[in-house]
């Protein structure tokens, strides 16, 4: 099986014996870092030392370093050093550790009577601690933990809006925001940003990553965004679509259709025969954290012709600034709580998903952040940094790097200042394409055919009873 340690990192209070892990004292500790884990050494303004280990690449000025950024900001400006970062990434300094814009990677910490743990995975925090977990997260429905619980007793996890403050006995998480209000923009204006963003990000990806770039394209809006930036940037890419057993006709044939038009490599990526032997690595390296999509991509192998010279963009987080939990909750909170506890429930079923989530409703309240929707706060600290984290951790399990390029402190907040307007028109994903490749919305976006009408009835006879109860939760919390 796959070592739960490929590509993760441990920071602790006490010294361990690790495999394939470099160890590098820090002052309050030892950090701990595989061997394909990506470390970089920076230092401050005010001469101290900064280790970010991952990927991550500057968004805001074409062939900038992080290294760049790091050495022009002092030791407690570092949240701000890094607003225009994206990829997947963890900053550590002497006594704090900050995670990337939508903490995508994950930062489960513990504190035992031995000292303080922190890890990007919970299966080396579970094999650290020798605290198995039985079973996986749910595939549908509620299919993460509600943070800041874990789903091992006694670890919780860091919210995007913490960060980590240690010393040699203690560990804590303080509230630490990221996000800036631009709601007195214009829709043009913030899609120029976006625009110019995306860009940049392509552009330093190409240029630092030493990667072949790959985009994972459907026949949706968000992955066209990613496309059309990548055709406005220049640089060389190819793009892939996966086979799944619920893929749309869009999905199936919208893709090369656009790829052939600009003269871009597509490859469809069929199902191959499913591996009991490859789900069981997942399951294990995951500690069961994640049930998705890419769970069954991998025990297919369907990931097995991207190598480690490979980077995939893929183009979550955009629904930041689109219409989020909009059909079934209001933006008051406890018009929010209703419609939540309606829609999903294992949060009124769970004991553990409802004290997660009564923990989280007053770590929110305790700390407001005035200019977020309640609903879109939701999105980026558990769905973006519980459910989709979990998923990018799981995908360590291959050779190839995977980017969210949307997760920028800069672009998110731009996201999360959009108006009901601009959510309900999805301006900032179609209008910013208009402004990158226009040409790239000749071909219709998501058409729904009679095959997708009849395979969804199909779906349905199949599953009647799981079906009806989506229904009912979904109804009644309207």
């Amino acid at each position: 099986m796959t070592s739960v340690f490929k590509k993760q990192y441990v920071l602790s209070s006490y010294r361990l014996e690790l495999p394939d892990m470099q160890e590098i004292k820090i002052s309050e500790g030892y950090l701990y870092v595989h061997q394909k884990l990506n470390l970089t050494l920076c230092q401050t303004k005010d001469a101290s030392r900064a280790i970010v280990l991952g990927n991550a690449f500057c968004a805001d000025e074409e062939g900038k370093s992080i290294e760049k950024d790091i050495s022009l900001f002092c030791k407690q400006d570092l949240r701000e050093a890094t607003k225009y970062w994206t990829g997947r990434w963890v900053l550590i300094c002497e006594d704090e550790l900050i995670t990337d814009a939508c903490g995508l990677m994950s930062a489960f910490y513990t504190k035992e009577d031995s000292g303080w743990l922190v890890s990007s995975s919970l299966a080396v925090l579970a094999q650290i601690t020798n605290k198995p977990i039985d079973k996986m997260v749910n595939s549908y429905g509620l299919n993460w933990q509600i943070l800041p619980h874990s789903r091992i007793n006694g670890v919780r996890t860091l919210l995007c809006t913490q960060k980590l403050v240690f010393s040699k006995t203690e560990i804590e998480a303080d509230f630490s925001p990221f996000v800036k209000d631009y709601r007195e923009k214009s829709t043009e204006e913030k899609c120029k940003a976006v625009s110019n963003i995306l860009v940049c990000a392509c552009k330093n990806i190409n240029a630092f990553s030493g990667k072949k770039t790959v985009v994972a394209l459907t026949g949706g809006k968000d992955s066209r965004l990613t496309f059309s930036a990548l055709l406005k940037s220049g640089v060389p890419f190819s793009a892939y679509t996966a086979e799944h057993k619920n893929i749309s006709s869009s999905d199936k044939t919208i893709p090369a259709k656009l790829a052939k038009h600009f003269g871009i490599e597509h490859k469809y990526i069929r199902k191959g025969k499913f591996s009991v032997e490859k789900f069981e690595d997942y399951k294990h390296f995951t500690c069961g954290n994640s049930d998705d999509a890419d769970a069954q991509f991998y025990a297919c192998g369907q990931f097995s012709s991207f190598d480690k010279d490979t980077i995939l963009l893929r183009s979550g987080i955009f629904e930041a600034g689109q219409r989020y939990a909009r059909s079934y909750t209001t933006p008051d909170i406890e018009g929010f709580v209703c419609g939540m506890l309606s829609y999903y429930p294992d949060l009124k079923n769970s004991q553990e998903q409802k004290n997660a989530f009564s923990e989280w409703k007053k770590y929110v309240i305790q700390n407001p952040i005035n200019s977020i929707d309640i609903r879109d706060r939701f999105y980026i600290e558990q769905r973006v940094g519980g459910w989709a984290a979990a998923i990018e951790q799981s995908l360590d399990i291959n050779e190839f790097t995977s980017i969210q390029i949307a997760n920028c402190a800069e672009l998110v907040s731009i996201l999360l200042s959009c108006n009901e307007e601009e959510r309900k028109q999805l301006a900032l994903s179609y209008e910013t394409i208009k402004l990158l490749k226009p040409e790239t919305l000749r071909l219709a976006i998501n058409k729904v055919t009679f095959y997708d009408k009849f395979k969804r009835i199909s779906n349905i006879l199949r599953h009647p009873i799981k079906k009806y109860k989506n229904f009912v939760n979904k109804r009644n919390s309207l």
